[in-house]
C-alpha cells in the first residue's frame, strides 16, 4: 500500500478520533460539576437549611466564579469522597483532603491550598507534673551542665591531690583514699564549709585553693541558674511543650487516620474518642492533659468554644497539605491549578482564613 494512502488512512482516523472524543466530553462549562463534600469544620460545614459554608466551600465558590463553571454540592462520607471519584459519580473532592501516598493510588490531586500538620490543645494552665519535672532533668541541655559542674569539681579535686598528696598527711596513704579526701575538701570549698583539716599544707596547694573558692562561687551560681531557669520554664510553658512530652502525658484523639496513624508511630499511648468536641472536652474538665488531631480543627474549636480554657501550642506535627482530589486524567486538573495558584496569593484568601482560624 502506497505511504500517502497509509498517511492518509491515519489522519482521516486521528480526527475521526479527535471528533468523537470531542463529542463524548463537553466542555467543562456546558455541564454541572458535582463536587463532593463532607462535614470538617471548619473547611466545610453543613447549616439546617442545606446551605454549605466553610474555608473549602468558599474557595471552590469562588474558583467556579473565576472558572466560570456550573455546579452543585453532594454531601458524602470521607470514603465516598475517594470511591465516588474513581467510579466516576464525582467530578472533584473538597474539605480538608490531605494528600497522602495512600490516597495517591487512588485518585489525582489539585495544587495544595493550605499546608498544616496536626496540632495539640492543652490547657492555659497546666498541671503540676512531678512525673513529668523529674524526666524533664534528663534533657540534653541540662545533663550538659550539670556534667561541666561534675568535670570541674574532679578536675580541681584531682589537682589538689597530685599537689598535696606528699606532703599533707591525708591526702597521703592508698590512692582512693587521697582522691576522696580531695573531692571532700573541694566541695566543703564549695559549700563554705571552711574545711580546716584538709586544707593544703603547699604554697601551690593554698593558692589553688585560694583561686577554688572564688571560681567555686561562679560555679553554684551556674548551676543554680539552671535549676531555677528549668523549673521556671517549665512552669511557665506547661506539661507539654514539644513531641517528647507527649510521650508520659494523657493524650486523646479521634478515630482519624492521619492522627492515629502519628501517635502509633511514635508509641504515643492515646484514647480514643467518638467526635472531636468529646475529646477537647475531656481536656476542658481535666481528663486529658492533650488532644492530637489536625491543627486547624483544633483552632477552629478552641476559638468557638474553649477560648479562655484551652491553647493550641505553637506545634505543626506530621505536616500535610490539603488539596483537592480529581480522577486521573480530569481536564480539570490543569485550569483549576491556575486559578489556586491566583486565588491563594491574594488578600481575599488570607482574610478567608483568618476568619475562620484566626491566627493560624
Amino acid at each position: 500500500m502506497p505511504r500517502r494512502l497509509l498517511l492518509g488512512l491515519f489522519l482521516l482516523v486521528a480526527a475521526f478520533t479527535c471528533t468523537f472524543a470531542s463529542a463524548a466530553d463537553p466542555p467543562l462549562s456546558d455541564r454541572e460539576l458535582v463536587l463532593g463534600l463532607r462535614v470538617a469544620p471548619p473547611f466545610a460545614m453543613k447549616a439546617p437549611d442545606g446551605i454549605w459554608t466553610g474555608i473549602s466551600v468558599e474557595l471552590w465558590r469562588h474558583l467556579a466564579e473565576q472558572m466560570k463553571l456550573r455546579f452543585r454540592f453532594q454531601e458524602t462520607t470521607q470514603d465516598g469522597l475517594l470511591q465516588d471519584l474513581a467510579g466516576g459519580t464525582l467530578d472533584a473532592s473538597g474539605a480538608a483532603l490531605a494528600i497522602t501516598p495512600d490516597r495517591l493510588a487512588q485518585v489525582d490531586f489539585s495544587t495544595p491550598y493550605f499546608s498544616t500538620g496536626l496540632g495539640v490543645v492543652v490547657p492555659q494552665t497546666g498541671r503540676l507534673d512531678w512525673m513529668g519535672i523529674a524526666l524533664s532533668f534528663l534533657s540534653t541541655n541540662f545533663l550538659t551542665v550539670l556534667g561541666i559542674v561534675i568535670g570541674t569539681i574532679v578536675l580541681v579535686a584531682l589537682i589538689v591531690w597530685l599537689i598535696e598528696r606528699r606532703k599533707n598527711p591525708p591526702y597521703g596513704g592508698p590512692p582512693a583514699d587521697g582522691l576522696i579526701c580531695s573531692v571532700t575538701y573541694t566541695m566543703q570549698t564549695m559549700a563554705r564549709a571552711n574545711p580546716t583539716r584538709l586544707a593544703p599544707k603547699t604554697k601551690p596547694g593554698r593558692l589553688l585553693g585560694a583561686g577554688w573558692a572564688v571560681a567555686s562561687v561562679g560555679v553554684v551560681a551556674i548551676f543554680t541558674a539552671a535549676i531555677t531557669s528549668h523549673l521556671t520554664a517549665r512552669e511557665l510553658q506547661g506539661l507539654i511543650r514539644d513531641a517528647a512530652d507527649l510521650h508520659h502525658a494523657r493524650i486523646g484523639t479521634v478515630g482519624d487516620a492521619v492522627a492515629l496513624s502519628y501517635l502509633s508511630r511514635e508509641g504515643i499511648a492515646h484514647q480514643d474518642f467518638p467526635t472531636l468536641e468529646a475529646a477537647v472536652q475531656a481536656v476542658a474538665d481535666g481528663k486529658l492533659d492533650a488532644v492530637v488531631y489536625e491543627k486547624p480543627r483544633l483552632s477552629w474549636l478552641v476559638q468557638r468554644d474553649h477560648p479562655t480554657e484551652l491553647q493550641v501550642l505553637p506545634l505543626n506535627l506530621d505536616p500535610q497539605s490539603y488539596a483537592i482530589a480529581l480522577p486521573y486524567g480530569s481536564p480539570l486538573r490543569q485550569p483549576l491549578n491556575i486559578a489556586l495558584v491566583e486565588a491563594t496569593r491574594t488578600s481575599w484568601w488570607r482574610e478567608l482564613v483568618g476568619r475562620y482560624l484566626g491566627g493560624e
